[in-house]
């Protein structure tokens, strides 16, 4: 299975949890090399696992737009408010379990570390149950809200909901693994992970979807497949030798405070989920109330592309992380701007070769998903020509609320992420009054302006602020020492 469209809205919450796995992927190299150096070093390896699953990305949407067509595309997006919900059960879990579990650690108390871990796979378990649950009651009422009078849309939506109801808990067990897995100390092992199972979801794509012509039925069996292969190597790796939290059979115990604990410390991870869900269902709404369920395929459609350059963009934001962080706590504050000013640079070229190609082949990227159907493509190409016109903006929100967090303001790093999740609904819900359909797209890049200025001016900011306050530091302390020498 991205941005700010159905299914991108989610992908970026989902995404969100996967750069923690990826972040870590250089942690051995020396902080003590060029800045240069060292920013490659730390961005490339998380680029490479982003782009990986941006790809598959991709390759799932090709194969459903091209075999099953635009009622495909519209009913991929119908499905992902509910299955956001399902992987936000994952990324509570797993986010949590993985912080109680390292606590441990820190303390020195292994024992209650394999606990906690334990712990969170059998509640994958209770998640699993949650999940039929939820499927059962929920699938047709959230498809009628979001989409009216297209019942051959519903119809393929609920054949991807059925396969997802049995086996959705390989959705759940498959985001909570790599983040539990990293906590282990093997970064590494939790992409490979997430490599291995982009690939094989490529391979059960064409396979069942272009091979067997399953259709929606195939493109699930080949998501929940490729999240099986995820989950049962990630479950025979805490019982092997490899794991450095092994656990025994006698580790898989439910506890109801160990329980009470996770689910309180993930609920924000849960909740992030839960509002994207909520968001990508009122996208969908909206482009069907004013455009159609054409509209809705196009909007997934366009959302493969611009989640492509989120993901390249939370990557980057990603990689820089630990470089900010140490260099902040070492009072190299220099070394801090020539960081950021070098993500800066990045975001801007390659917003500047993405769109380049977007915009000078967009029939191009249109045909390459769907290359049968006029009346999406003509909706594809008003969705290409406003909804990613300001895609570089939130590259670089990304990146300034990643330095906030990474220099311990927390206050603006909270301020940031909490008006980027409010700031389109009233932008959705207004522009449209005026504008119809093309109001909807612009929701997304109208909205990223007033924020980026906002990080903009906070980012000049505090780098003044630090500035002034490494000069004067080095002023004291040349003062100090000159207060010695003459003392002596």
């Amino acid at each position: 299975m991205e941005e700010n469209t159905a299914a991108g809205i989610l992908k970026k919450a989902i995404h969100r949890m996967k750069v923690l796995n990826m972040s870590a992927l250089a942690e051995n190299v020396s902080m003590n090399e060029p800045v240069r150096r060292l920013f490659w070093k730390y961005v490339l390896p998380t680029l490479a696992a982003v782009i990986i699953n941006g790809l598959y990305v991709m390759v799932d949407g090709i194969f459903i737009g091209r075999y099953v067509g635009a009622g495909g595309l519209a009913a991929i997006n119908l499905c992902w408010p509910m299955y956001g919900v399902i992987l936000g059960l994952g990324g509570m879990i797993g986010t949590a379990g993985a912080a109680l579990a390292s606590i441990e650690k820190g303390k020195g108390d292994y024992s209650k570390a394999r606990a906690y871990v334990g712990n969170s796979i059998c509640l994958l378990g209770v998640a699993g149950v949650l999940n039929y649950l939820l499927v059962h009651y929920l699938m047709l009422p959230s498809f009628n809200l979001q989409i009216q009078d297209a019942p051959d849309v519903i119809t393929l939506g609920s054949e991807y909901a059925s396969v997802l109801q049995v086996a959705g808990i390989f959705s759940i067990a498959a985001t909570a693994f790599p983040l539990l897995i990293r906590n282990d100390d093997r970064p590494k092992l939790a992409t490979k992970l997430m490599a291995a199972g982009a690939f094989a979801n490529m391979i059960g794509d064409y396979v069942f979807v272009a091979r067997f012509g399953w259709g929606m039925t195939g493109a699930a069996v080949a998501t929940v497949g490729a999240q099986g292969v995820i989950s049962v190597i990630s479950l025979f790796h805490f019982f092997s030798s490899g794991a450095n939290l092994r656990l025994r059979f006698s580790d898989l115990r439910l506890s109801f405070d160990a329980s009470r604990k996770t689910v309180l410390l993930g609920f924000s991870s849960f909740f992030m989920y839960v509002y994207f869900s909520f968001l990508a269902a009122l996208y969908n709404y909206m482009f069907d109330k004013y455009g159609g369920s054409v509209s809705v395929a196009a909007y997934s459609l366009v959302g493969y592309y611009s989640g492509l350059y989120y993901m390249f963009s939370e990557g980057l934001a990603a990689g820089i992380q630990p470089i900010v962080s140490y260099n902040y706590g070492a009072g190299r504050y220099y070394n801090v701007r020539r960081v950021l000013k070098k993500a800066v640079r990045v975001v801007f070229i390659s917003a500047a070769v993405f769109l380049g190609i977007v915009y000078a082949f967009p029939e191009w990227c249109i045909r390459l998903v769907n290359d049968n159907d006029p009346e999406l493509f003509k909706a594809s190409m008003t969705g290409l020509r406003l909804h990613m016109a300001t895609c570089y903006l939130e590259a670089f929100i990304l990146v300034g609320t990643v330095y906030f967090q990474s220099v311990d303001n927390a206050r603006t790093a909270t301020a940031v992420s909490a008006v980027n999740l409010f700031i389109q609904i009233p932008f959705v819900i207004l522009l449209p009054l005026k504008w119809g359909t093309e109001g909807i797209w612009l929701a997304y890049p109208v909205a990223n302006v007033p924020l980026a200025l906002f990080v903009f001016f906070a980012l000049t900011r505090d780098l003044k602020r630090k500035t002034k306050r490494l000069k004067r530091e080095r002023g004291e302390k040349r003062k100090r020492n000159s207060t010695a020498i003459f003392g002596n």
